[in-house]
């Protein structure tokens, strides 16, 4: 089987978006997949020449320029001539039986659906996350003044998806209900791929709950907040409680500014990737906050980094959540609503804990996803014979 990766970014780019489509390809590679990267990116491993090189580099510039306006280029018109030669390489080289567009930007997206029409193939479209965001439910459903455009374009794009994959179901239904009118659209939820199983590390644990990744105002709920002061309130410790590890929303900042200031919250708004993970694995729990939401369509990425790092997980969010529903029977994931003495007695078993379950996740781990991958991928092409 011939499969056509359209990504927006792939290694060596860095970020999550990056190192989960590289873990992807080199996987569904090792099922004897005939895999193929078309990635606009001019920082990507596979570069299209100096005339590419330069149009992707004025293209990003003009793209950053738009986006501060909330616009996203989603014209196919546009798309389908900056990547015009592109499109004329693919002719006299090499035949896709299936494209699949990995990341939420919409110029891979519409640039799979060009190569679907064009070479008749069937197409899966990967979204991480709602898109544009405002169509997740509060509090993230603030719409900007120009998602119609964006929507507009994407529908346009969709047309002839078969396909719509996302980490979770509920990602995927709120695509399809938003952009699909298809009673013939299947849906997949795969989730996102681990770099390798888990192995203890043997290092020291610290008493230190981490947090890696920006903690922006949606998370910041008053009961988070009051937890974690419980928390600080209720152990004397001559180490950080917790450390906060990427930009903290001002709110945090103000309402726990003595704690912060005692050394029982540690704040590093910045760190290099493996100094990120080495923290993490030295952890007494690694956390993840999501927003006091009623239904968490999301499933973080990096979910599935934790489950290689041999350490518990903490998940602050909701019942009803799709973190929760996907990870709740695995071993090591503990998780607390919103609420301040809930979320003040998880810390503290966790902190206070010699001994804890790790997280570990099966599902997350690269193999089986593109096992899933490619059975989906057969299944369509079989139904279409």
């Amino acid at each position: 089987m011939r499969v056509l990766v359209v990504a927006g970014l792939f290694p060596p780019a860095v970020g999550a978006r990056a190192t989960q489509a590289g873990r992807l390809v080199d996987a569904l590679k090792e099922r004897g997949l005939d895999v193929r990267i078309c990635c606009p990116d001019a920082k990507s491993a596979f570069p299209y020449g100096r005339r590419s090189r330069i149009a992707s580099r004025v293209i990003t510039k003009l793209q950053g320029l738009i986006a501060k306006l909330g616009v996203s280029i989603s014209s196919p018109w546009i798309i389908k001539r900056v990547y015009s030669w592109r499109l004329e390489w693919m002719d006299s080289c090499w035949r896709p039986d299936i494209v699949l567009s990995l990341s939420t930007p919409v110029e891979s997206h519409t640039l799979a659906s060009i190569f679907a029409k064009k070479y008749r193939c069937k197409w899966a479209a990967f979204f991480s996350d709602p898109w544009p965001l405002g169509l997740a439910p509060p509090p993230y459903a603030n719409s900007s003044i120009f998602d119609g455009f964006a929507k507009r374009g994407l529908r346009r794009s969709l047309k002839c998806v078969d396909l719509v994959v996302a980490p979770t179901r509920e990602v995927a239904e709120i695509m399809i209900d938003e952009y699909l009118n298809n009673q013939d659209t299947q849906l997949l939820e795969i989730l996102h791929c681990a770099p390798s199983a888990a192995e203890p590390t043997g290092a020291e644990r610290l008493r230190t709950l981490v947090h890696a990744g920006d903690l922006t105002h949606e998370r910041c709920s008053t009961e988070f907040i009051e937890g974690v002061r419980l928390v600080c309130e209720s152990v004397t410790s001559n180490q950080p409680l917790f450390h906060f590890i990427g930009a903290v929303d001002a709110k945090f900042l103000n309402s726990l500014r003595s704690e912060i200031a005692s050394g029982k919250i540690k704040i590093t708004p910045r760190m290099p990737i493996e100094e990120c993970l080495s923290e993490c694995a030295r952890a007494a729990a690694v956390l993840i906050v999501e927003a006091d939401m009623e239904a968490s369509p999301f499933l973080p990425s990096k979910v599935a980094d934790y489950s290689s790092l041999a350490v518990p997980l903490l998940a602050i969010t909701n019942s009803d959540s799709s973190l929760n529903r996907i990870c709740k029977d695995m071993r090591g994931f503990n998780w607390s609503e919103h609420r301040r003495q809930f979320i003040k007695n998880k810390c503290l078993s966790l902190i206070d804990a010699s001994s804890q379950e790790i997280f570990t996740g099966p599902e997350f781990e690269v193999r089986t996803i593109a096992r899933k991958v490619s059975d989906a991928f057969h299944t369509l092409l079989a139904n279409s014979l």
